[in-house]
């Protein structure tokens, strides 16, 4: 099949104007007072942390997250629990781009948005020329998925669906891919949907239904299964105690252990030791049969 040309709209033009950029790193006294401006304005921490409050409503912004302020709307920055180094810029955009549904909420960067991040905030500390048109494509292009973003997440189950391209199929797998890495590292720690989340720079609920999509099981399922395989190798290879065992793999109490353990096992981590691993077996009583599985 020919590919069929796609021409942009009679009348097109640049989709906004930028006003001006920057990039910052500032320190735990940092505090930007209460003020309005008549552009949109968008805020994007790079590292640290920063606390936004906008016409009333608070944000705790980490790595990867941003809030894009409305014209007209008041709004205060202080500096997080880690004082932040972040990217701003005040633009107007073009009528047809229409942000009222993404202004004043917590955006996320998508992994595959952070190539467009680094060359802002590399056009900010290294300007070249044709910086300003460069700014305003990447803009754009943020803005314009931070929309489809905001837009897939609104919509109604099977509403505007369509078949996920080899481009959405290869970055789920990568998605899935660096979270496997994660929970093989820190299975044994307090990990929780929220900090996977942050490494990854996708929204915790995003991040857990793209999970379950292509892995077949939730976060919590797989960090389970990690944590009791990690159990059954102690279990049979060390002397340490089973309380100890539960505290090794992540668990804060024995009792909590054991349920998990005997409801995945079907036997305690007492008697697996015991059975050297082996599967429990009922023995039947002389004149019984044992029941068919």
């Amino acid at each position: 099949m020919r590919a069929e040309e796609i021409r942009p709209a009679a009348g097109t033009a640049a989709l906004l104007r930028v006003e001006w950029y920057k990039y910052c790193e500032r320190g735990p006294a940092y505090h930007t007072p209460a003020h309005i401006m008549n552009f949109h304005e968008w805020y994007h921490v790079v590292r640290g942390n920063a606390r936004v409050i906008v016409s009333g409503i608070e944000f705790h912004l980490k790595p990867g997250q941003s809030v894009l302020f409305s014209p007209g709307s008041v709004r205060e920055i202080f500096a997080g629990r880690r004082p932040p180094a972040y990217f701003a810029t005040v633009f107007e955009p073009q009528a047809k781009l229409d942000l009222a549904s993404i202004c004043n909420r917590l955006l996320e960067l998508t992994p595959d948005l952070e190539g467009e991040l680094r060359a802002l905030v590399s056009a900010a500390r290294h300007p070249q020329a044709d910086d300003e048109w460069l700014v305003q494509a990447l803009l754009a292009r943020l803005m314009i998925a931070f929309k489809r973003v905001q837009s897939a997440s609104s919509a109604k189950p099977g509403e505007g669906e369509r078949p996920p391209s080899a481009l959405n199929r290869n970055f789920n797998r990568e998605v899935v891919e660096r979270v496997e890495r994660l929970l093989r590292q820190h299975y044994h720690e307090a990990l929780t949907r929220e900090d996977l989340a942050a490494a990854l720079h996708l929204s915790p609920g995003h991040l857990a239904r793209l999970y379950r999509a292509v892995a077949g099981q939730t976060l919590h399922e797989r960090i389970t299964q990690l944590r009791i395989e990690a159990a059954k190798t102690l279990l049979l290879n060390s002397t340490h105690s089973i309380t100890q065992i539960a505290l090794e793999v992540g668990y804060a109490s024995f009792s909590h252990f054991s349920k998990i353990f005997k409801d995945l096992e079907k036997v305690s981590p007492g008697d697996y030791r015991r059975s050297a691993g082996l599967s429990w077996q009922e023995t039947p009583r002389p004149g019984h049969s044992k029941p068919l599985s």
